[in-house]
């Protein structure tokens, strides 16, 4: 049986959501989560056994950010991690925080775009999460935000609810196309050793910059696959044009399936200018976009 939810008051929240009680469940298809106001935490195993795990705080709002981290230095952080937890406490949203569980697979890897293993697609399981999610707090619509690796995530998992909105920053919108200095740097090939060994049956080393390795998984790697059929979701895409690389490799062949494809009239970009660099939003940037997402999803409530 699962042990009661405990609720924290929301002014009680430490960094990172660490000393929320968790709620541990027997299974994903369990998570329920209180419709009380405060945070509350859960997890859950996952197919392959790996922990699910979500923070939830609940401030009464008619929508619901659902947070999704990016790449993540072992370093510096520990996991689970509930990226966005201070600035979003700043707003009025409520908001569910979750981790990619793939990460514990090695205790070096990074990022693992909360694909899932070779032998499940994790995707429809966050999203079914951010729908009881959503149910439980009363909101009327859903935001996936995130920022780079995040922000891939957030395009994909947004498709499963229809009427929802991606909020993803500077993000990939390709797995493959994630290039670093021309080549596949490490966090591909930590990626397909880790996660996807089938990808690179002759080893990591054998991967090719100028070859699509991850086909065999269809659209959970690519955005541009996914976003060339009809989508039910909204998009505002925010990007900075001194992101260079990423402005190339992701941002303009989205853009690009989008304006020729059958989705354009429910995507929207919106281009700044930032640090030359890759980096997540500064502040500034951050909260006026996420107004503005919200704004535009509530009008289409």
């Amino acid at each position: 049986m699962p042990q009661t939810t405990q609720v924290l008051p929301i002014e009680e929240i430490e960094p990172g959501g660490a000393n929320v009680p968790v709620t541990q469940l027997s299974a994903v298809e369990e998570f329920n989560p209180t419709s009380e106001t405060g945070a509350s935490r859960y997890a859950a195993p996952l197919p392959d056994g790996l922990p699910l795990e979500a923070l939830l705080v609940n401030k009464n709002s008619d929508l619901l950010v659902v947070s999704l981290h990016g790449a993540t230095d072992r370093e510096k952080y520990s996991i689970p991690r509930f990226e966005w937890l201070k600035s979003l406490l700043k707003t009025e949203y409520s908001a569910l925080y979750l981790s990619d569980a793939t990460l514990y697979l090695r205790e070096d890897l990074q990022l693992a775009w909360y694909t899932g293993s070779a032998d499940f697609d994790l995707y429809p399981i966050l999203a079914d999460w951010a729908g009881r999610a959503a149910d439980a707090v009363a909101a009327k619509g859903i935001i996936f935000l995130g920022s780079s690796g995040g922000g891939l995530a957030s395009l994909q998992i947004s498709t499963y609810i229809p009427g929802s909105m991606a909020l993803p920053f500077n993000c990939q919108t390709s797995i493959a196309n994630y290039l670093v200095n021309g080549t596949l740097m490490g966090a591909q090939r930590d990626y397909v050793e880790a996660v996807m060994p089938h990808l690179a049956s002759e080893g990591v080393w054998s991967l090719r910059p100028d070859v699509d390795w991850s086909v065999p998984l269809g659209d959970r790697s690519s955005a541009l696959v996914r976003y060339k059929r009809l989508q039910q979701n909204y998009v505002y895409y925010i990007q900075n044009m001194r992101d260079y690389r990423h402005v190339e490799q992701h941002y303009q062949p989205f853009r690009k399936v989008i304006e020729s494809g059958l989705n354009s009239d429910r995507v929207r970009f919106h281009l700044y200018e930032g640090p030359e660099t890759h980096n997540p939003p500064l502040p500034d940037i951050f909260h006026s976009s996420l107004d503005e997402a919200a704004n535009w999803l509530r009008e289409t409530l």
